[in-house]
């Protein structure tokens, strides 16, 4: 399932996205929240800094950029073990960034994970804003795919 809107005039966009991956749910998981590894294999991530884990959260710092446009923010990432992850802006070129990851164990497929992906956000930088409009759908499902590409990469298919 895939849907993609920009929200009226505050220019939000958002992406949700629901795929199965012949994976379990800690494998996903500890994918997703290796942030530190993302700038291994996420497209547009310069570098990555992790700091603050606990148990249930930890703050990071990632570097993002295509081509000439480059920035850098801070999240605060939450999660419970092997069920969801939260990760909502607190600092950077973001007036609002919300990703949450869910991972559900398949009832079709033994061993593979119902994955759902949604991110909302909405850019300070208004020629950002517009140049992400018409790649926006793009970019997220590309996302999608270099985590599930990740998961090839370490447990094979």
């Amino acid at each position: 399932m895939f849907t993609h809107k920009k929200h009226g005039k505050d220019h939000m966009f958002e992406h949700k996205e629901t795929k199965i991956l012949p994976y379990t749910k800690e494998q996903i998981f500890h994918i997703v929240l290796d942030v530190a590894r993302y700038p291994e294999f996420l497209p547009w991530t310069s570098h990555a800094r992790v700091y603050d884990v606990t148990d249930k959260n930890m703050l990071a710092d990632l570097g993002i950029g295509y081509k000439w446009i480059s920035d850098s923010y801070t999240s605060l990432i939450t999660f419970e073990r092997f069920n969801w992850i939260r990760v909502e802006h607190i600092k950077g070129p973001f007036n609002h960034l919300l990703t949450t990851w869910a991972f559900d164990e398949s009832k079709d497929m033994p061993k593979s994970t119902r994955v759902s992906f949604n991110i909302v956000f909405d850019l300070t930088s208004g020629l950002f804003q517009s140049m992400l409009e018409s790649y926006f759908s793009h970019a997220c499902e590309k996302i999608l795919t270099a985590f599930e590409e990740r998961a090839k990469e370490l447990y094979g298919t």
